[in-house]
């Protein structure tokens, strides 16, 4: 990346690549908690119970939150609704455990959404990033709502 300082054009198009490829992950990730499979179709419960659980872990890593918000912080906002819907399917799945033999195996850290939301506040304030940090304060606005 620093080779290509000089050369904004080509560093446009690695920027923009990063961008396009960060929006095709929130809509598989979108995809995914919805349970469905592309190109149609559903996707089964034991696998997508697990899928979910994979997401909120994927999530859970500061450094993901932090590249995703700047993507797009408000379609990250959005992902992180379905999860943590009360009522929803994705939210019921998540409180029914991992699987049948990872249940008793392995315990993934589940969050309320409000603690998830001051851990992703505490990991932008850390990293300074106070435009995610504003997000997030909107985003409590509009939950609170």
């Amino acid at each position: 990346m620093k080779q290509l300082i000089g050369h904004s054009e080509e560093k446009s198009k690695i920027e923009q690549s990063a961008i396009y490829l960060g929006y095709k992950l929130f809509w598989l990730i979108r995809l995914f908690l919805l349970g469905k499979r592309f190109p149609q179709g559903n996707i089964k419960e034991a696998k997508w119970r697990s899928y979910i659980h994979d997401i909120v872990q994927f999530l859970s890593n500061p450094q993901i939150l932090k590249d995703l918000a700047t993507i797009d912080a408000e379609n990250l906002f959005q992902v992180i609704d379905i999860i943590f819907m009360k009522n929803s399917k994705p939210y019921e799945l998540i409180l029914q455990g991992r699987d049948d033999y990872m249940q008793t195996n392995y315990n993934i850290r589940f969050q309320a959404h409000w603690d998830f939301l001051k851990d992703m506040n505490a990991c932008f304030t850390t990293i300074g990033d106070q435009a995610a940090v504003a997000g997030i304060d909107h985003y409590l606005i509009f939950v609170a709502n």
